[in-house]
């Protein structure tokens, strides 16, 4: 694999005069990564989308999001009696649980979820296993 020498300058410019990211690697023959790093490197904006993005099409966006939704949310209550097995509940309830998470988003509810990460799962495992071997160790006499 040859790896191609990168103008930064050339790149540093376009980014500088509004050319997206893609266009200026498309135009100087490298790659988005490269284009992306350099601009990083350079203390340059991340890509944030088209300038000329219309504010209303976000809003159509919305509307139509929703209308989705809601006709999802009609099907399947059509669909609650034809659930018979546990395997179909099961799906019924994973996709109603979705989009319930769904709609209150696109309604501005914040859906909060309590996470835990690393050495905080770690701990919390470790006590709670302690807490099992406790209470499986015969009381020993004093």
């Amino acid at each position: 694999m040859t790896m191609q020498r990168v103008d930064h300058q050339a790149v540093i410019e376009a980014l500088q005069t509004g050319e997206s990211q893609n266009a200026t690697a498309r135009r100087l023959g490298v790659s988005v990564g490269s284009v992306n790093r350099i601009a990083k490197l350079n203390g340059l904006e991340p890509y944030s989308g088209p300038k000329n993005f219309a504010p209303g099409a976000a809003e159509y966006s919305l509307e139509r999001r929703v209308a989705l939704i809601d006709k999802v949310f009609a099907k399947a209550e059509s669909m609650l009696d034809t659930a018979t097995t546990p395997h179909k509940l099961q799906a019924l309830a994973i996709a109603l649980g979705i989009l319930i998470d769904k709609r209150r988003l696109e309604d501005g509810e914040a859906t909060s979820r309590t996470e835990i990460h690393g050495d905080e799962v770690r701990e919390r495992l470790a006590s709670r296993l302690d807490e099992f071997a406790a209470r499986r160790r015969p009381e020993q006499v004093a």
